[in-house]
């Protein structure tokens, strides 16, 4: 278990001030991948390489607390908190000289609190970002109420003290990752809802056991390697940050909506609001702007570079009170104010050139219904060598292969109770279908291989071949042939001995099939005849032979899933994509074949949905992440 500290006592006003903003500027600095505590401190530009620090800080700020829990700051300074004099009665004479102001070195000051007995080898800090906001539960959005809100940003922060560097570990929210303790499948960022206190989920854990279950599942991502520290803000901070400063200017690249919120492209002012619809903006149908994860961290970094230049100009130290008090209720952390000390001490120090950005990334794709990340395994083997120097094993049932067979797996018994069923339905009435005679119907001219279609007209050839002695006969005499009507009006010559259909087969066998109960095939059509067609017949031997063939990938599929899941050489890869294929050929003939055969027994049966595509209302779909059989805790992946 965790520390994590709940201790609500005052600190010393000036480091536990300085320690709040501190982290402040090493998780905005994430964004920024520069020396953004240069700019806390020292007025900096963003970049440039200059460290000299100027001793800004206001007098007496105010108390504030770092603990788990939420930060709690005033918004207000008090007339008490301001700079002290040494004499009473002379501060109460008039003065035209300014009132004194302390100034301190911050270096100094956090110097002298700070808990340096973390800092050494690697230590991994990681930060969250979590998509609450109060308006998607005011406004109802969908899917966001209850334990649906996640860690939608997760970033490990290696701070490798020996030799002065960090690692930026980014961990896509998409990532198809195990959830240590927690059976199913899930995202990554689902890592936040998975924590409980027995009572609450995720956000709402009153110890933080949320965050700390996405220390947990970060872990595993790393190969066992410890996460023992984080910071985690919600959506509302960035919102009332920007406000606090006056908002910035920023030209948008495109026009974009959010939230019911309409924006032009071009340079404008953007208030909080703004500038949080701006960085929110992932999926499509929502204007102009490049849709994805990539262009959104891209646009979430732009709009982190105006707002510090802000910061900047508005002489960020002086509004230390108020960007601490935007943080109330929506900075938590399992830091104690010294060891936060320690952190912005390095950080103050930190080259940026020491700054590496890393992410864990891997293959897109539709699967489980939901879109996924499935981590390239041998990318992030040598991620993990390169930055911590060990190495750790791959997770062959997180590649995207085996994701793949196990969603098909997942599935199997589905397709099975749908596609047995309907296959048993129609074979039977197939069966009986062919205990009936064909038509005797006139064939179509193009069912040519009909042997009653080709017995037919060669009854009549002979009466035409008499045209040969046209040389003695006279043209007139050729019309003959009508006499020859009769005969075409005498078809019993197919049936000469008077039989019913059953009889014998006619002379010529070979033109002619025959039932495996020995029925004559006759054309279908006539009242007590067979029904089902040609077309009909085709389609159904079509289905059968899929399905068989699935059933057989399926066989093969698990032959290979073992392979892999022990390190062995496979070829599951391959093999469970023929299988997801050939998933997607059977449903499609088997609604087919449901319509040709006006089968009913299975609701909606012809409202399909692929394994590969999201999920829809329809008996082919698996609403696995309602289903305790499969997730152990339910999570909206909205």
């Amino acid at each position: 278990m965790r520390r994590v500290y709940n201790n609500r006592s005052k600190r010393i006003r000036t480091y536990a001030i300085l320690g709040a903003v501190a982290v402040l500027a090493i998780a905005l600095g994430v964004l920024l991948g520069a020396k953004v505590s240069g700019v806390l401190f020292s007025g900096q530009d963003l970049f440039t390489n200059d460290d000299k620090p100027v001793q800004t800080v206001q007098a007496t700020p105010l108390p504030v607390q770092i603990t788990s829990a939420p930060i709690v700051v005033p918004t207000t300074i008090a007339a008490t908190d301001a700079a002290p004099t040494t004499n009473p009665t002379e501060a109460a004479e008039p003065t035209d000289a300014p009132a004194p102001v302390v100034t301190a070195d911050p270096y100094e000051e956090l110097s002298k609190v700070a808990d340096t007995s973390m800092m050494n080898g690697i230590v991994n800090i990681m930060f969250i970002g979590v998509d609450y906001e109060a308006a998607r539960i005011d406004k109802n959005w969908a899917g966001k109420g209850g334990n649906s809100f996640h860690s939608d940003v997760m970033i490990v922060c290696a701070v490798n003290f020996n030799e002065n560097r960090v690692d930026l570990i980014s961990l896509p929210r998409d990532t198809y990752a195990n959830i240590p303790g927690v059976k199913g499948v899930y995202k990554l960022n689902a890592a936040l809802n998975c924590g409980t206190d027995g009572k609450n989920y995720g956000l709402f854990c009153e110890n933080g056991e949320g965050f700390e279950k996405v220390c947990e599942a970060a872990e595993w991502m790393l190969g066992g390697i410890n996460v023992d520290y984080y910071y985690a803000v919600t959506m509302e901070s960035v919102k009332q940050i920007v406000d606090i400063v006056g908002g910035v200017w920023y030209n948008l690249e495109g026009d974009f909506d959010n939230g019911g919120r309409y924006y032009k492209a071009g340079f404008q002012f953007m208030d909080g609001q703004a500038c949080l619809d701006y960085m929110r903006v992932r999926k499509a149908g929502h204007g102009q702007l490049a849709t994805g994860d990539s262009n959104r961290v891209n646009r979430q970094k732009n709009m982190m570079v105006a707002i510090f230049k802000k910061m900047k100009e508005e002489n960020m130290v002086l509004k230390v009170p108020e960007i601490l008090a935007a943080f109330d209720g929506a900075l938590f952390t399992n830091c104690t104010p010294e060891q936060t000390a320690a952190l912005a001490l390095f950080g103050y120090k930190l080259d940026p050139d020491n700054i590496g950005a890393h992410s864990m990334g891997g293959d897109s794709a539709t699967l489980f219904h939901w879109n996924f990340v499935f981590t390239r395994q041998s990318d992030r083997v040598k991620l993990i060598k390169d930055i911590y120097g060990v190495d750790v094993k791959t997770y062959p049932k997180y590649s995207l292969g085996y994701a793949r067979y196990q969603w098909c797996k997942m599935l199997q018994d589905q397709y099975m109770d749908i596609c047995d069923p309907l296959k048993s339905y129609v074979q039977k009435l197939i069966d009986e279908d062919d205990k009936l005679p064909e038509s005797s119907s006139t064939p179509k001219p193009k069912d040519n291989d009909d042997p009653d279609e080709t017995d037919s007209p060669e009854e009549t050839k002979p009466p035409e071949e008499t045209k040969a002695p046209e040389p003695t006969d006279p043209p007139e005499e050729t019309k003959p042939p009508e006499e020859t009507k009769p005969p075409e009006e005498t078809k019993p010559p197919e049936n000469d001995s008077n039989e019913p259909p059953v009889a014998d087969p006619p002379s010529d066998p070979d033109n002619q099939s025959t039932s495996a109960d020995g029925h004559i095939r006759f054309l279908e059509g006539e009242k007590g005849t067979r029904k089902y067609t040609k077309e009909q017949r085709e389609l159904f031997s079509e289905y059968k032979a899929a399905l068989k063939e699935l059933k057989s990938l399926y066989s093969t599929a698990d032959k290979e899933a073992k392979k892999a899941a022990n390190h062995k050489s496979n070829s599951l890869n391959s093999v469970s994509s023929e299988l997801l294929n050939q998933m997607i050929k059977v449903q499609d003939l088997a609604v087919a074949v449901a319509k040709s055969f006006d089968y009913s027994k299975v609701k909606n049966i012809s409202a399909t949905c692929y394994p590969n595509q999201t999920h829809s209302s329809s008996p082919w779909g698996l609403n696995f992440w309602d289903n305790k059989k499969y997730n152990a805790i339910k999570v909206n992946f909205n």
